[in-house]
């Protein structure tokens, strides 16, 4: 999977069922490309500074998030599977435990290998990283706090620990 930058009248040329991200302010575009089956889809969007987060699930979907876009789009088929406008920035998204767990400003949502949502958290403070232990998520806030998020059930708990 390659991400090409191009220029939007290069954008707008692209078919409109292969543009998976678009952003009716947008500054930068780009073209991701899924191999020689299923070609290139565009994407674009608003931050000069943020790149896109590419990520392949074990079940050949691959996950892409950029500003407030997350998108799933099977491997096998070229379908979208996901395709949620969200509140804040992605941050992370990684794969852990048969779910991918995404990471925004403001919230976790955590997705079934289907691209059902298994839950979502909205989060006390701005988050800043996550990382993924055996049965949790542990998330730093840019407080410095650190709050865990058990996989399985949802439970949410501050650390004692500070990060």
């Amino acid at each position: 999977m390659k991400i090409q930058n191009i220029e939007k009248y290069q954008f707008a040329q692209i078919e409109k069922g292969r543009q998976i991200i678009v952003h009716e302010d947008a500054r930068r575009f780009a073209l991701i490309d899924l191999g020689e089956e299923l070609g290139c889809y565009g994407l674009s969007w608003r931050s000069n500074l943020i790149e896109p987060t590419v990520v392949l699930s074990p079940d050949k979907q691959v996950w892409i998030g950029i500003d407030q876009r997350l998108v799933a789009l099977n491997l096998n088929t070229g379908n979208i599977a996901v395709s949620l406008p969200l509140m804040t920035n992605v941050l992370q998204i990684q794969v852990a435990m048969a779910v991918i767990v995404v990471l925004t400003e403001s919230e976790l949502l955590l997705f079934n290998l289907d691209g059902s949502i298994r839950f979502t958290k909205g989060l006390p403070e701005l988050a800043l990283e996550m990382s993924i232990g055996d049965c949790d998520v542990k998330i730093t806030d840019i407080e410095g706090n650190v709050w865990m998020i058990d996989i399985q059930t949802g439970a949410f708990k501050q650390s004692p620990v500070a990060a």
